[in-house]
């Protein structure tokens, strides 16, 4: 297990500076999740995915080494949070097509936190390979989930060829200069 202390070093150094920039930037652009019941549980897991591999290397590199214990707890905890997650969302009216498309990639999730939480009863050999693996992808899952929540969806296009109805508005959000005669008013 002595062989795995440097990994395990450097993935806490690296999952808390990026644990601290994303609660930063969290707390800057909270206007982005703080009043959506499902964008606050996507911030709590983007928190949760870097802060996964930093209570992981932080158990592992204790003088015993405990990664079983540090394998099954977080893994339980991940489990716990993305059951939360799934209640939150099947009790939303209206999810938006960033919320469908979170819901869906969720069984990613589940796969890492029900694998991470089986490692513990797998031989040392393996099951620290996994658990590394996973503090891996963890910290790719978690960089990609915040730059996905963060970075607001381009904006659509205006139709080309908007038609003005019989209310007079021409789809772009004005309405037409047009009298009731179809002649433009001056």
């Amino acid at each position: 297990m002595d062989v795995w202390t440097s990994f395990f070093s450097a993935m806490a150094g690296v999952s808390t500076a990026l644990m601290t920039i994303a609660f930063l930037v969290f707390q800057l652009k909270s206007d982005a999740w703080r009043t959506n019941t499902l964008r606050h549980f996507i911030a709590l897991f983007t928190l949760a995915e870097f802060a996964t591999p930093l209570v992981i290397s932080l158990v592992i590199l204790m003088p015993s080494h405990p990664w079983r214990l540090a394998s099954a707890v977080v893994g339980a905890g991940g489990l716990v949070m993305l059951v939360s997650y799934w209640i939150a969302y099947s009790r939303t009216d209206e999810p938006t097509p960033f919320d469908r498309l979170e819901f869906r990639l969720s069984a990613i999730s589940l796969v890492c936190y029900v694998a991470l939480t089986g490692a513990a009863a797998l031989p040392e050999k393996t099951g620290v390979y996994l658990v590394g693996g996973l503090s891996v992808w963890f910290l790719v899952s978690g960089s990609i989930e915040a730059w996905q929540f963060l970075v607001p969806p381009p904006a659509a296009a205006p139709r080309a060829n908007a038609v003005a109805d019989d209310t007079g508005s021409n789809g772009f959000g004005h309405t037409s200069e047009m009298g009731s005669d179809g002649a433009a008013s001056r």
